[in-house]
């Protein structure tokens, strides 16, 4: 009985490793809620994507059980310019992102 309780110990401490969370707002300039937003978790070292969600209704948005290591917040969203965040340190704890704010972008379609 004592074996089962140590190695269920182990196992609920190791999957602890990788309980960390990401969560952050994202919104536009006039300061209302970016909806359905695309937002990319980014490996630091290669720019890779990890993980990705959508913006709720509130701008929110998280990323459940990242590993610890640096990444970086992509933001896209149609008619407006794609932005980044600062680096995010996962170690150990969860991580809020300072709120991050999209630019509408300048560009005009072409007359047919």
């Amino acid at each position: 009985m004592g074996k089962y309780f140590i190695i269920g110990l182990l196992v609920t401490l190791s999957s602890q490793l990788y309980a960390q969370n990401i969560s952050g707002t994202v919104k536009d300039e006039s300061g209302k809620p970016a909806v359905a937003a695309t937002v990319s978790l980014l490996r630091i070292k290669d720019s890779a994507a990890i993980k990705y969600a959508t913006t709720s209704k509130d701008g929110l948005y998280s990323f459940n059980k990242v590993a610890e290591g640096s990444y970086l917040i992509g933001i896209s969203n149609v008619g407006y310019k794609a932005e980044k965040s600062k680096m995010i340190t996962v170690n150990g704890q969860d991580a809020n992102v300072p709120e991050i704010i999209l630019k509408k972008t300048d560009t005009k379609l072409a007359e047919v």
